[in-house]
């Protein structure tokens, strides 16, 4: 906070906005718009970083233009792999992920946003909350367009979604932000009569939690694994944590068989169990 302080004492630009209590990213990026006195709004992660001219080369593109949402390629970090450069945004696209849902690369016009604002419910939200914007945004977008060229650097194994997920108690964050983010949009949708993206959402949101239970199932503690599992299950309604332990029991039941067999059938068991996962 003194950093922060200091340089907002020698440039204008800088203005400080304190919570009395951390409100999840879903409220800040609405104070963030609401606060704002440009003309268009990027969000940039605090781990990511920008290319110099990236603002220069973004506003003339935008300027004097009517574009709502103009996209731009990033590069991960630090494997220097460059993105793919969407060419659409449409709901069906976001939902059926034939592009992505991110909102770091991309620049929103501020009325645009302004448009919509109060049609986005706050609630505390740190997981997916990307998602939930994207699908409420392409809701109203009327101009799209995107530049081909790679402005943001984007820094793997730093978010949510890209770390290893070892407390409970992030799992259990990550899988009420889950239900919040799946809740508000189908009501959204449904009062602008669009029924027909329920089951799609429902999709979406499954997809995101198999992402978890896959980071989940990577621990190395296993008894960690079990705990987590318990807690995805009571919150998700899932059934995670039998199927974990059903794949523990046959571990063990081939184990004992591999102990008690010879060298022959060791090989056998070996072979079959190769092809029976797809090895060649």
């Amino acid at each position: 906070m003194e950093i922060i302080e200091d340089y907002s004492l020698i440039d204008p630009r800088i203005r400080i906005i304190s919570n009395e209590k951390n409100s999840g990213l879903v409220f800040n990026r609405f104070i963030g718009v609401i606060n704002s006195t440009g003309n268009f709004i990027i969000h940039l992660d605090s781990d990511d970083w920008l290319e110099l001219n990236a603002l220069e080369m973004l506003y003339e593109k935008l300027n004097n233009s009517n574009i709502d949402v103009l996209e731009f390629g990033y590069i991960h970090e630090p494997s220097k792999e460059k993105s793919q450069i969407d060419k659409s945004y449409t709901i069906d696209d976001i939902l059926n992920e034939k592009i992505h849902f991110s909102i770091w690369n991309k620049v929103y016009n501020k009325s645009f946003l302004i448009s919509f604002l109060n049609d986005i419910p706050i609630f505390y939200c740190n997981y997916a909350e990307d998602a939930f914007f994207s699908l409420i945004s392409a809701y109203y977008c009327k101009s799209y367009s995107y530049l081909e060229v790679h402005l943001l650097h984007y820094m793997e194994g730093t978010g949510i979604s890209t770390q290893k997920i070892q407390s409970s108690e992030k799992v259990k964050r990550i899988c009420i932000d889950l239900l919040n983010v799946a809740e508000r949009l189908k009501k959204f949708y449904l009062e602008k009569s669009c029924e027909d993206l329920l089951p799609k959402i429902d999709k979406f949101i499954s997809k995101r939690l198999d992402n978890i239970i896959y980071h989940v199932d990577n621990d190395d503690d296993l008894q960690n694994t079990i705990q987590n599992f318990m807690v995805i299950d009571s919150i998700m309604s899932t059934d995670t944590y039998n199927k974990k332990v059903l794949q523990i029991q046959k571990k063990i039941s081939l184990y004992n068989r591999m102990a008690q067999a010879s060298i022959l059938v060791k090989i056998k068991i070996i072979v079959k169990y190769k092809i029976k996962k797809g090895y060649s």
